[in-house]
């Protein structure tokens, strides 16, 4: 395997920013995994942020959404009728319809680890 290396000058040099899609939230290009025991809101966490970010709503009602962008939302554990009701209260919460919100998909399929 090749590693990809910088000098320190290169560091120091580097303009290394972290952009936030949901401020001091979420960042771009990092990865996000929500975990937790079981009934701790998981799949109601992930589909308010889907939804945020979907539409440019603040998350949670507090953090600001710079910019929306299109979101996949997958879920492996609660099947689509907890995802439909979880999706509807959020936008109904949001002053939204769900059927209105455009940039947002949603699948009950994962990836599988080492697959292509």
């Amino acid at each position: 395997m090749t590693y990809s290396t910088l000098t320190c000058a290169e560091l120091d040099d580097g303009n290394f920013e972290i952009r936030y899609l949901i401020d001091d939230v979420l960042a771009e290009k990092q990865p996000c995994i929500l975990g937790g025991q079981k009934k701790t809101l998981k799949t109601t966490f992930g589909a308010a942020m889907s939804i945020s970010l979907s539409t440019g709503i603040p998350f949670l009602g507090r953090f600001h959404v710079p910019q929306r962008c299109r979101v996949l939302m997958m879920s492996g554990e609660s099947g689509l009728s907890v995802l439909q009701e979880s999706a509807r209260r959020i936008a109904n919460a949001s002053g939204l319809r769900l059927r209105d919100i455009n940039d947002l998909l949603w699948s009950t399929s994962l990836p599988k680890f080492g697959s292509r």
